[in-house]
């Protein structure tokens, strides 16, 4: 259904011709004690995002629920402000959507709609935000937040883990999910590293999209790559809890069932942003998993033996989630490893 278009002034009290749909959300914001922009931003956030995912739509605000003309005062000093902010809750959405803006107007409210504050004339306006559909499968509203949303008749509804993995499975995934594979990108060695210890390299793949084959084909040509340089190979997936779990599965049956190319036993550790250590820690990226393998360099000139027991898993703290899951042996014995890298609390790896 195509808006009609508005006209480039409206009547306080008027009815603006249509009504609340699939594709069309009115907000008076007539009593409010926060900053408009504030308020303006926090609905766009989710309104927006709405928008986005579903069939694009037009956010009005200044009109209350039955279509009647409010309006809302708006000085010159806080024009820009609510612009940038509308800006903002659309440049905190991941992936971040662009050319998606069809246009953002003003439209002065006339009769009996102004007042004076500081000898200063004040008008109402009517805001309104036309957006078209995203080209993505899904957008979150930020970066850190696990939140989409969609329109279902007149209204937003938060979509459930299920609704996303299905959106995904179904098109294209978002590249923020998965992290990882060029060892020339971001190299840490331990401060008393020498020629025989392990470096670890990571790359954050800066690509829009990838598909669900790709990246586990992907996945699986990293963690089977055997190079001078490197024994140990690093994996880690960013991106959504609920979607990388699900990617984790799948990366972790491939692994299992070929055991011609992973005879070796290898290891899951997973991290929660909010800390999953005995000690806080933060990083400006979205670390999720970090799947390791030992190389076969490893295990050249070194007598098996048999594998110990593994202790249990350190329960989780100070809000955060740890899962270290060791994967059944492919034998009786296993060679003797070196040290799995820990990630410190300032991000690095020891």
């Amino acid at each position: 259904m195509d808006l009609p278009p508005l006209p480039e002034t409206l009547q306080y009290g008027s009815w603006i011709g249509f009504t609340e749909s699939i594709r069309v959300e009115f907000k008076a914001l007539q009593e409010t004690n926060q900053p408009l922009r504030k308020v303006i931003g926090n609905y766009c956030r989710e309104y927006l995002n709405a928008f986005l995912n579903t069939y694009g739509g037009c956010l009005l605000f200044g009109v209350d629920d039955r279509g009647y003309v409010q309006g809302i005062f708006l000085p010159n000093s806080e024009r820009d402000k609510v612009l940038l902010a509308i800006d903002n809750s659309l440049n905190q959405m991941r992936p971040q959507p662009g050319g998606v803006i069809q246009k953002i107007a003003l439209i002065p409210v006339t009769d009996g709609s102004t007042i004076i504050t500081n000898k200063k004339r004040v008008g109402k306006y009517v805001v309104a935000i036309h957006i078209s559909q995203g080209k993505a499968s899904v957008y979150f509203t930020s970066a850190t937040s696990q939140s989409a949303y969609l329109r279902q008749a007149a209204s937003n509804v938060k979509m459930l883990p299920e609704t996303i993995i299905q959106k995904l499975n179904c098109e294209n995934q978002a590249s923020f999910l998965v992290d990882s594979y060029d060892p020339f990108k971001l190299r840490h060695s331990p401060e008393d590293s020498n020629p025989d210890l392990v470096n670890y390299y990571i790359r954050r793949q800066n690509v829009e999209f990838i598909s669900r084959q790709e990246l586990l084909s992907t996945s699986i040509n990293f963690l089977r790559a055997d190079t001078q340089k490197c024994r140990t190979n690093v994996l880690i997936l960013y991106g959504s809890e609920t979607i990388g779990s699900k990617i984790l599965d799948d990366l972790s049956q491939s692994i299992a069932n070929d055991r011609k190319t992973f005879p070796t036993i290898y290891g899951v550790c997973s991290l929660d942003l909010r800390g999953s250590t005995d000690r806080h820690w933060r990083t400006k990226g979205r670390r999720r998993t970090a799947v390791l393998r030992p190389s076969a360099r490893t295990l050249r000139g070194r007598p098996r033996r048999e594998r110990s027991p593994l202790p249990p898993p350190r329960p989780a703290t100070r809000g955060g989630s740890s899962v270290c899951t060791p994967c059944p042996p492919r034998s009786a014995y296993a060679p003797s490893l070196p040290p799995w890298p820990l990630l410190r609390p300032d991000g690095r790896l020891s």
